[in-house]
């Protein structure tokens, strides 16, 4: 392997103190927001937990290891939706800035995290401590479910973690399954970057001083093919070295870490700016929801009577339960969560009339069976 004379990608690996004063002075801008949460996925063994250990090692100024680690079994470590705080000077403060690990993905569709749990995951949905079902999906009825997420509980940022020296041997089952979540990020508005893990084990020149990671030929080919089968920029995509053998931290790998964590912590900040409270989009999608069951009842009043009656009262149960929530969020505030609510309290009368209708309904149906059934007998 040849290394390139000119760095492909400049970066300062000097810049150490620079990159962990910003991240150390960092606040969320969003005065509703306690802390910004960065979700990590990827393929079992891709180093998530490690670069959490990582970046905890960085901020201490020393080696930890709270995230625990596995790197034998061959499937994934991590079973629970597990929250990680990095320590900020006396052990009951912190740093506004939290990380989520998750059970990795796995190629065959009953073992790994699934898909829709990770959907769950980035709108808040997925409560701490809650253990995967490579099975099953987590439901509205669990106790792991948060029916009502507040902006602290949602993903601001998302992060795919992928070994470097194993990017030729993603399955296409992982690769679609990484782009399900990629679609869905982005529906959400969620920002998304990369961190390539490994990279002294995909690259000698490395290997040999991690201060050729831009220089490598190779390393830069392993990007590109990254890139191109999750479609994320090269200028999101930030190869990094995890701690994992060494006992004492280096400037030079910390300066890696550090570069990639302050990407995450802007693009984070992206989001408060600029995202539409995902909660907004999802009161929104119930409405129509509700609305397309009332048409249907006043169609088809039978019908309404044996099942869409209750699912619509359901429906509108879920969303006044998250008008409290929508009120907390940034950029839906004043008149916007008026007219909703105004429209939720609209729907509900509406389900009111109905059972009112309903109930006449059921009534005449019985006065209608008893003439039918009595009126021989009245007759003689």
């Amino acid at each position: 392997m040849s290394a390139l004379s000119a760095p492909w990608r400049k970066m300062q690996l000097s810049e150490k103190e620079r990159d962990l004063q910003y991240v150390k002075d960092y606040q969320p801008h969003n005065e509703e927001a306690q802390h910004l949460r960065v979700l990590l996925h990827g393929p079992v063994g891709a180093g998530k937990s490690s670069f959490i250990n990582s970046v905890n090692s960085v901020m201490q100024g020393r080696m930890t290891g709270a995230a625990l680690v596995d790197s034998a079994s061959g499937h994934s470590f991590t079973q629970k939706y597990t929250t990680y705080k990095i320590q900020k000077g006396n052990p009951r403060t912190f740093y506004p800035f939290i990380f989520n690990d998750i059970m990795g993905l796995e190629k065959e569709t009953n073992k790994g995290v699934r898909v829709e749990d990770i959907r769950l995951a980035m709108r808040g949905h997925v409560r701490d401590s809650y253990k995967f079902n490579p099975i099953s999906t987590l439901s509205k009825e669990d106790q792991g479910y948060n029916s009502c997420p507040t902006v602290d509980d949602k993903v601001h940022a998302l992060v795919c973690v992928i070994p470097a020296d194993a990017v030729s041997l993603l399955s296409d089952e992982v690769v679609g399954k990484m782009m399900d979540i990629r679609v869905a990020a982005s529906n959400m508005g969620i920002p998304q970057l990369a961190i390539l893990t490994r990279i002294d084990e995909a690259c000698p020149e490395v290997n040999t001083s991690i201060r050729n990671v831009y220089h490598s030929k190779h390393l830069k080919t392993k990007m590109e093919e990254f890139s191109s089968k999750l479609g994320i920029p090269l200028n999101c995509i930030f190869p990094v070295k995890n701690y994992n053998s060494e006992i004492c931290l280096d400037d030079d790998t910390d300066s890696l870490i550090l570069c990639a964590l302050r990407q995450m912590i802007d693009f984070g900040e992206d989001f408060f700016y600029n995202g539409t409270p995902d909660q907004a989009r999802h009161l929104l999608s119930e409405m129509q929801s509700v609305r397309e069951t009332f048409q249907k009842g006043f169609d088809d009043l039978d019908k309404l009577l044996k099942k869409d009656s209750k699912a619509a009262q359901h429906r509108i149960e879920n969303a006044e339960k998250c008008i409290s929530s929508l009120e907390d969020e940034a950029g839906l505030q004043g008149k916007a969560v008026g007219e909703l609510t105004k429209e939720v309290h609209a729907l509900k009368k509406k389900v009111i009339d109905l059972n009112a209708m309903l109930h006449y309904y059921v009534l005449f149906v019985l006065v209608c069976a008893c003439i039918l059934f009595t009126g021989p007998l009245g007759l003689a």
